[in-house]
């Protein structure tokens, strides 16, 4: 019955796919941006409509004409973009913390905006079926950052194949649970520590 279900998500997302083919180029509507200095400001807006670009070069256009950023950003930060998510609502947009230091090339190889770029085109799904969500915009992230140069083909596939073993491992690490289904997992994925397992699945799957 997954297999049955995911398949048809599939047709649907590809299908929302050659409807957005037809309609116009998405725009960006910045939430935040006053938060920065004049240069941080044109970095900020460089890597975001960069990566707009880049995910409607591989995946065609948004179906809504606005998507909200919405910046976060971080004085201190470890990683370029820390952490990001979709959010949900009459317009769907994406929420982005990150290090305002990092310099736009660190910016743009980082996954993380095409990853949440990726959510939105696909409609919220229900915490058991993240597997197929996650899968499939971690799948997606990765083909996108190829087609626009950023990693090469062979780049692509040894981040797959290391994410799959990562999966692989987390998989066998739960498997002592009383309910070790997969669907069960994605709906208690943050207090098992699961994430891998539910990502590469999904990742497997697609």
């Amino acid at each position: 019955m997954n297999i049955i279900y995911g398949l048809a998500f599939f047709i649907l997302v590809f299908s929302q796919y050659s409807l957005a083919a037809r309609l116009a180029h998405t725009k960006v509507d910045f939430v935040g941006l006053s938060e920065l200095n004049e240069g941080q400001k044109i970095k900020v807006k460089s890597w975001i409509n960069h990566g707009i670009d880049a995910t409607q070069k591989t995946l065609g256009p948004l179906i809504q004409k606005n998507v909200p950023i919405y910046l976060k950003p971080q004085y201190f930060a470890f990683e370029a973009v820390p952490w990001a998510e979709v959010i949900r609502g009459e317009q769907d947009g994406v929420e982005l913390q990150f290090s305002r230091y990092a310099s736009l090339k660190q910016l743009k190889n980082d996954w993380t905006l095409y990853h949440e770029l990726a959510h939105l085109y696909h409609p919220l799904l229900n915490y058991e079926d993240f597997w197929l969500s996650e899968g499939l915009a971690t799948f997606l992230q990765n083909q996108i950052m190829k087609d626009s140069g950023i990693i090469t083909y062979d780049n692509m596939m040894m981040r797959l194949r290391a994410g799959l073993e990562r999966g692989q491992s987390n998989t066998y690490r739960l498997s002592h649970l009383q309910d070790a289904r997969l669907a069960s997992v994605s709906s208690n994925m943050w207090q098992l520590n699961a994430q891998q397992r539910v990502y590469w699945s999904g990742v497997a799957f697609f």
